[in-house]
This record gives C-alpha cells, sequence and structure tokens, in this order.
C-alpha cells in the first residue's frame, strides 16, 4: 500500500532534517557557480550569475568569489556511462554500461547533452538528466542541444527485474520526459539528491529547483521551501512544459523556457 504523501516524505527526509537545509543552503550559495556560459570570461559571465555590486571602488571579484578565477567548488562524485562527463550521485546505483546500447546512448548524447543515468533507491525508479549543452562543437560559447535539458524517469514495476537491473539494456522510449523551467537554454547542472525521491539541479541563469521524481513536480529550491518540504507541506510547485513520452522527446525540440517561473528572476 502506497504511504500517503505526508507519512512517506517523513519517511524519506525525517532523518535527513538538518542535512537537507544544509544541502539546499548550500545550493543555493554555490548553484551560481554553474550557472556561467561555458568559455566566457568571468567578466563576461556577470550577467548570467547575476552578480552584486560590491561598492565604488571595489573589484566585482570581492563580494562575487564566483567570478575570481581560483574560485572552485568540486562536483559531485561522478559514475556516468561511457562517453559522458556528467556527475552522477555517489549514493545512488549508477547505469552499467550495457544500459543503453551504444547508438541510442550517442543519440542521447546528441539531443540532450551531458547524461548521468542512475538508480536513487531500491526498485527504481531510474533517473536520466541531460545538461542540454552541444558536447562536439566549434561554437564558443556550446549552444544547447535540440533537444534540451531534461530529467527522465523511468518507474519499474518491482516484478520487473530485467527493468529493474542496472546491467540489463533499457530503452529511452519507456521513459518520461520531464523538462525544467528553462529547457531550450541548456546549461542544466545536476548538483544533489535528496533522500530516495529528490533530485536538486541549477538551471543555467534560470534557476536552483528541486524535482520530485515521484510526482514530476519542480520546486524552487530554497531554505523555506526546503523546511516545508521536510514537514510534508510541499510548496507550490513552478510551472514548467508539459511532460512527454521518450519517443516523443527524441524527435522534438525542447520547448520555450517559462522566465515567469525562473527563481532568479
Amino acid at each position: 500500500m502506497r504511504l500517503g504523501r505526508s507519512t512517506r516524505v517523513r519517511t524519506i527526509l525525517g532523518s535527513k532534517r538538518i542535512a537537507f537545509v544544509i544541502a539546499v543552503a548550500s545550493i543555493t550559495i554555490i548553484a551560481v557557480t554553474y550557472v556561467s556560459l561555458p568559455g566566457a570570461s568571468p567578466k563576461a559571465n556577470a550577467a548570467a550569475a547575476h552578480v552584486v555590486g560590491c561598492g565604488t571602488g571595489v573589484p566585482l571579484e570581492k563580494c562575487n568569489p564566483v567570478l575570481d578565477p581560483s574560485f572552485n567548488t568540486p562536483l559531485p562524485s561522478s559514475v556516468p556511462l561511457p562517453s559522458t562527463k556528467a556527475p552522477a550521485p555517489s549514493q545512488a546505483t549508477p547505469c552499467r554500461s550495457s544500459f543503453f546500447a551504444p547508438g541510442e546512448l550517442s543519440e542521447l548524447t546528441a539531443r540532450f547533452g551531458d547524461i548521468s543515468c542512475f538508480e536513487l533507491k531500491s526498485a527504481g525508479p531510474w533517473i536520466i538528466v541531460g545538461d542540454g549543452m552541444t558536447t562536439n562543437s566549434p561554437i564558443r560559447p556550446l549552444p544547447p542541444t535540440r533537444g534540451g535539458s531534461i530529467i527522465a524517469v523511468d518507474a519499474c514495476s518491482p516484478a520487473n527485474s530485467s527493468c529493474l537491473s542496472p546491467a540489463t539494456p533499457h530503452a529511452f522510449n519507456d521513459f518520461t520526459v520531464y523538462y525544467p523551467p528553462a529547457p531550450s537554454t541548456g546549461d542544466m547542472s545536476l548538483m544533489t539528491t535528496v533522500g530516495a525521491d529528490l533530485v536538486n539541479v541549477a538551471d543555467g541563469s534560470c534557476g536552483s529547483f528541486t524535482f520530485d521524481t515521484t510526482t514530476g513536480k519542480w520546486y524552487a529550491t530554497s531554505p523555506a521551501n526546503a523546511t516545508s518540504m521536510q514537514d510534508g507541506a510541499f510548496p507550490t510547485p513552478v510551472v514548467v512544459p508539459a511532460p512527454v513520452s521518450g519517443s516523443v522527446a527524441l524527435t522534438s525540440a525542447a520547448p520555450q523556457g517559462l522566465s515567469q517561473s525562473c527563481s532568479t528572476k
């Protein structure tokens, strides 16, 4: 029997109450390190990073560490599929090299950028995060892919041992694709995961968001929302483009972004 939403959230997140608040607060602070334009100089990235003024005569680097070339925030532990560079959470079960056929993995990378593929908990679901940025292009900064940034979910039946296996070949057509608020601009970074259901991302210059893999809802990432979610009272989700099947996502351009849903607008 499926637990009620409030009970389920408390069961998953209750023991991680303090950790979740710290993680969300940290994401709110460091997410800016992932929104800069690839290949651009720190100064050129000022607008995308939402730089604050330091005062007359004070260099911007003094109160905006992301503009300091020496500033570096490490990515989460990486266990990616072959030929990808995107990080996968260290606490998750990574997809094996045989999870997708080589041709399909190449198609996914071309369509959705660097791919992270993992299982957050035993018995699924499988999660795919595509950053939406072209991986092989002479253009600088790198342009977004046609398919854009995505989170795709394949919820396996508990009785489907083939689907549950990280090594058995899977088909992207079996996934449901969820778009963030700004999918067509790409540049979405996987930040961290929380409990067995939540994935935190930085959606380019649109802001930081928490995706609930069980409902397909997106929430603005903030300490206040984190506290609310811990107590089982989920905030109002942000408006995002409608989800589509994996087969539709593979043949369609990414929807246009919804700027009104950006947490940094």
